[in-house]
């Protein structure tokens, strides 16, 4: 539960800096992936169903509502930007981020997970 609010957390900064900044949403969106893919080569298969999954929850109906209505609202209150492409822009960081978090989590487990395996021994 804390990796996907830290997921979500991440999601939102980066979208808020994505709008003020207008940062073009490929950017982030393909290394985000790129990245995600990379790391399922070194997570069970267990955990690419748990991240592809919280990716899907993570951007539901709560996130949706209050995320999306904040990231239109500073849309509409920036010059030049467009609220409808901005705030598609935040659902997609926010199913990209808790990918990324539980992958990562997995990684580091399993590293914690070696070192303890060396350190004992076996």
């Amino acid at each position: 539960m804390f990796t996907l609010s830290i997921g979500v957390a991440i999601a939102v900064a980066l979208a808020m800096a994505r709008i003020v900044y207008g940062i073009p949403l490929m950017y982030i969106l393909i290394p985000g992936y790129a990245i995600a893919l990379i790391m399922i080569r070194y997570t069970s298969p267990t955990f690419v169903s748990v991240a592809f999954d919280s990716g899907g929850v993570a951007s539901g109906t709560m996130t949706v509502t209050f995320v999306l209505a904040m990231a239109v609202g500073v849309a509409t209150g920036i010059e030049g930007r467009d609220p409808l492409l901005d705030g598609f822009g935040v659902v997609g960081l926010v199913a990209l981020t808790p990918i990324l978090s539980v992958l990562l989590l997995r990684i580091i487990f399993r590293g914690v997970s070696l070192e303890n395996e060396d350190s004992s021994g076996t």
